[in-house]
C-alpha cells in the first residue's frame, strides 16, 4: 500500500466519522432541546445537517461513483443548501450582536 493510498483511505474513514457525528449532534440535540422552535436552533441543525449532507454526498461518490447524470443533480441540490443556510446564520449573528449593543448601551442585560 502506498503513502498516497493511505492518505487516501483516511480522508475516506473521516467521511464517513464527519456523517457519523452530524448525525449524531442532530440526534442529541433534538433529545435534549426544542430545536426547532427558535431560529437560532432551527439554524443549528440545517447547518449541521448541510455538513452531514456534504458528508454523505462524498459516501454515495465513494460507493456508486460519481459520473452519472443523477448524481450530478444530487451534489447540486447538496450545494445549493450549504450557502442558504450560512447566509442565514450571518443574518442570526448580525441581529443578536445589535440587539445585544443596544441592551448594553440602554443598561439593560445583552440579548442572548
Amino acid at each position: 500500500m502506498t503513502q498516497m493510498q493511505v492518505i487516501y483511505d483516511a480522508g475516506n474513514i473521516l467521511v464517513y466519522v464527519l456523517a457519523g457525528v452530524c448525525l449524531l449532534f442532530v440526534a442529541v440535540y433534538s433529545v435534549l432541546a426544542p430545536w426547532w422552535r427558535s431560529a437560532v436552533g432551527r439554524n443549528q441543525v440545517e447547518l449541521v445537517g448541510a455538513l452531514g449532507l456534504i458528508a454523505a454526498l462524498a459516501i454515495v461518490r465513494q460507493l456508486a461513483g460519481g459520473d452519472a447524470a443523477w448524481f450530478a443533480w444530487l451534489r447540486l441540490a447538496v450545494f445549493a443548501v450549504i450557502p442558504f443556510a450560512v447566509v442565514r446564520r450571518t443574518v442570526l449573528l448580525v441581529g443578536l450582536q445589535l440587539r445585544s449593543r443596544r441592551a448594553t448601551r440602554r443598561g439593560g442585560r445583552p440579548a442572548r
